[in-house]
């Protein structure tokens, strides 16, 4: 099979096409044969940072893929061979098979197609994990920063379904009009001096913001200004600044509180059921659209991750990095925004014309 993996640390060229074999299939394991696979921005950490597989091997980047069901293990009975099926993995996804606990598998229906459904399983289980912190629920305001990516755009559509009023904190004005389709209430731009009078004065019946997702460390101190009494501040992942002033006495006299969703997590089998439940209806039934973005194939995996670095704008990125050394420096890439978040970054794991560069396994 062919896979992409991760040689050393380093820039988008570190990442090799290869010719590899056929793991092994358990008895609660499902082989996919993959057509899509998502890149997303910790694949470039990943990356950065020479990721290894636990038993020292290169390791294979890849958190979701899309494509058809090839064979199942002895115990598994909820999937059958070539069931259209979508999957949240641990690695691995840069490749045209992957072997998958079958528990972490989603169907796909027929009205979506498969290059859509690989733009699921992170947003979903990342965005289940964010709303049940804060009991989307029992809410009624959100803030989502620009700055979370693909999952602002899907935690935007999600919060609109619970009937939350949802306001977006924009870097510019380049992508509102999207917004306000995918449900927004209003766009605020991040960097206006009167940022926080603006929201104070539109949830003046609320106090503040009850729910604020972000991905900037250095965003904390507004966010906790811009918070309701008993607000909270959730981080889906984290770009920037990891170490900043945090005001105590207004976290306390808020009684705010700061979560962060557990990337780990997501393999869980309540988190995977939690998105399977309560957050793959509203994709099957029109009422949350996927957003494929820029594809590549599978063997330019290096250009995807150029492209995205390419498309980033902010201060540059502090990766907790496993060894860290001078010459990594020119790829510490500006990760905070993609310019364009309208749509996931993809890989056409079967496009033709992909054999000639890859590497035999020797």
């Amino acid at each position: 099979m062919l896979a992409v993996r991760i040689q050393r640390a380093g820039g988008p060229d570190v990442l090799i096409p290869e010719e590899l074999e056929l793991p092994e299939i358990k008895m609660y394991d499902v082989l996919i044969d993959v057509e899509w696979c998502g890149a997303n921005r910790i694949d470039l950490d990943q990356r950065i940072e020479g990721k290894k597989c636990s038993n020292g091997v290169a390791y294979c980047p890849g958190l979701e893929c899309s494509g058809r069901i090839i064979a199942v293990g002895k115990y598994v009975s909820q999937h059958k061979p070539s069931g259209r099926v979508c999957a949240i993995l641990d690695g691995g996804g840069y490749a045209d098979k992957v072997v998958v606990p079958a528990n972490q598998v989603f169907e796909v229906p027929e009205r979506i197609s498969l290059k859509e459904a690989a733009c699921f399983p992170e947003a979903a289980c990342t965005i289940w994990q964010a709303f049940s912190k804060v009991k989307i629920e029992r809410r009624k305001t959100i803030l989502v920063h620009e700055a979370c990516g693909y999952y602002a755009v899907f935690a935007m559509q999600m919060a609109r379904l619970k009937g939350v009023r949802v306001f977006v904190a924009t870097e510019n004005d380049e992508n509102n009009n999207f917004y306000m389709e995918l449900g927004a209430y209003k766009c605020i731009n991040w960097n206006d001096d009167d940022f926080l009078t603006q929201v104070q004065k539109l949830t003046s019946d609320r106090g503040g913001i009850e729910i604020i997702l972000d991905s900037r460390g250095d965003h904390l101190p507004q966010d906790l200004e811009a918070l309701c009494f008993g607000g909270v501040v959730v981080f889906l992942d984290m770009h920037g600044k990891t170490l900043v002033d945090v005001d105590i006495q207004c976290l306390m006299a808020k009684n705010a509180q700061i979560e962060v969703v557990d990337r780990a997590q997501n393999l869980d089998r309540k988190v995977v059921l939690g998105a399977k439940l309560y957050m793959q209806d509203a994709i099957n039934t029109g009422l949350v659209k996927l957003h494929p973005g820029k594809c590549f194939q599978l063997s330019e995996a290096n250009l995807a991750h150029r492209y995205m670095e390419s498309m980033n704008i902010g201060q540059k990125m502090l990766s907790p990095l496993a060894s860290w050394s001078p010459s990594l420096v020119p790829f510490v890439y500006k990760g905070m925004l993609a310019k364009d978040v309208k749509g996931k970054t993809l890989l056409d794991c079967q496009a033709k014309g992909q054999t000639d560069k890859r590497r035999k396994l020797e």
